[in-house]
């Protein structure tokens, strides 16, 4: 079995955060002039921040290959590396669609571009990742073949 790729890319999310980024850019041109600048200051750091939001976490690429599952958000600076053989479960689970990018869950991590769908990774250690994808019941699927493969069930 070859690798697969599942890409999802938060086109809501980018469409929000460009607006605001616009909002604020506009803001900082015509606080420019001014002569207080901790206002200006402010709205270029924020467009900033607004910036690096839409670049890493508007996006999210999850790649099952023979013995891990690795999930990147945007470019890959934010990744995570999950060996097949430590998964104790996996199962189909909902989340609330505001939640998106990169959490800090109870045990584990949260990975999403705003979809609702999404995959409950259980580890043997007691760890745990929410990966949210738009093709959550395929990769489930494929996991789960994977899995079983490498504990010998199939």
């Amino acid at each position: 079995m070859g690798k697969r790729t599942y890409v999802q890319q938060g086109w809501g999310l980018r469409a929000v955060l460009v607006l605001v980024f616009v909002a604020i850019v506009i803001q900082a041109w015509a606080l420019k002039t001014s002569d207080d600048s901790f206002p200006y200051a402010v709205l270029v750091v924020s467009a900033a921040l607004l910036g690096f939001t839409l670049v890493f976490f508007t996006s999210i690429k999850v790649t099952l290959a023979e013995d891990a599952l690795e999930v990147r958000m945007g470019p890959g600076l934010v990744k995570r590396c999950i060996p097949l053989s430590e998964i104790q479960s996996v199962s189909l689970t909902k989340i609330p669609w505001h939640s998106v990018g990169l959490k800090r869950i109870y045990k584990g991590w949260l990975y999403s571009v705003g979809v609702t769908e999404a995959l409950d990774i259980r580890m043997t250690d007691g760890r745990r990742y929410i990966v949210g994808i738009k093709e959550a019941r395929s990769l489930w699927e494929a996991i789960r073949e994977r899995v079983d493969m490498i504990r010998g069930n199939k």
